[in-house]
């Protein structure tokens, strides 16, 4: 369905995968259906809300929630020290961080330090 509306550079990942088109990149990874919601694995609860609220030309598709795209910012941090992040990982998390009140970052990295895999 990508390729068909001009996606390209398809790169394949451990989580999920990559693609480009002009300057709209999409990244990419499972979300299982559980109980009748959509999760990442190991995410909290709604990351992936079952409405199609984005669309990529005519398509309607299923977006991660807020609360899952800062989760998935705090794996990275785990993984790498932010002060080595690439400047538009940091200018990413700040959008983020401006659309989720800080008590719900608080929580979000109190269920992330609980359930993380070491």
């Amino acid at each position: 369905m990508l390729v068909s509306i001009g996606f390209s550079n398809y790169e394949e990942l451990d989580y999920g995968f990559l693609m480009s088109r002009d300057n709209i990149l999409i990244d990419s990874e499972p979300c299982l259906l559980v109980d009748g919601k959509y999760m990442p694995d190991g995410f909290p609860e709604d990351s992936c809300p079952f409405e199609k609220e984005g669309s990529i030309s005519e398509f309607k598709v299923r977006c991660m929630s807020w609360d899952a795209m800062y989760f998935e910012f705090l794996y990275y941090a785990n993984e790498v020290v932010q002060g080595k992040w690439q400047k538009k990982d940091a200018i990413s998390l700040e959008i983020v961080k401006k659309h989720i009140r800080s008590d719900r970052q608080n929580e979000l990295k109190e269920f992330f330090d609980r359930n993380r895999i070491m």
